[in-house]
């Protein structure tokens, strides 16, 4: 009579195999629910920068540009941060209707040339977002 040996595994290497098969289990629950996410269009702004809020947002944008532009006009140089904007040059800092839900400002200083800013908006950590460059006057989606 043939009999089969049981495997019998420590307490240790239990632990193991059960923490492995635990992260599998987690990182699969994981990719399921961003699939869910995406196929029933909560996600969709985060990945649309054609979405109604991103172009919302851009011409949000764009009155804080005007502001800004008005600041270096009279001051010569762009403010340290937008909160200088306010009241003299916007009531509020409008937020973002798109991705994290605020702005991301640089101001830029190169020797030698004029001062420029960068102004952001999307997604925390993610692609697309969306930026203005004062030195290219124009709006680029970074993807």
């Amino acid at each position: 009579m043939n009999r089969v040996k049981a495997l019998q595994f420590g307490t240790k290497a239990k632990l193991i195999i059960g923490g492995f098969l635990l992260a599998i289990a987690l990182c699969g629950a994981g990719i399921a629910a961003v699939f869910l996410l995406l196929a029933d269009g909560r996600c969709a702004e985060f990945f649309s920068v054609d979405h109604p809020n991103a172009i919302k947002t851009q011409r949000l944008g764009d009155h804080i540009i005007g502001a800004l532009n008005r600041y270096r006009e009279e001051r010569n140089d762009f403010p340290k941060s937008l909160e200088e904007l306010v009241p003299d040059y916007l009531e509020t800092i409008p937020p973002p209707l798109y991705g994290e839900r605020k702005w991301v400002y640089h101001r830029i200083e190169t020797p030698g040339e004029p001062p420029q800013f960068e102004l952001t908006f999307g997604p925390p950590n993610l692609y697309p977002c969306v930026f203005y460059e004062s030195k290219h006057r124009t709006w680029t989606v970074d993807d």
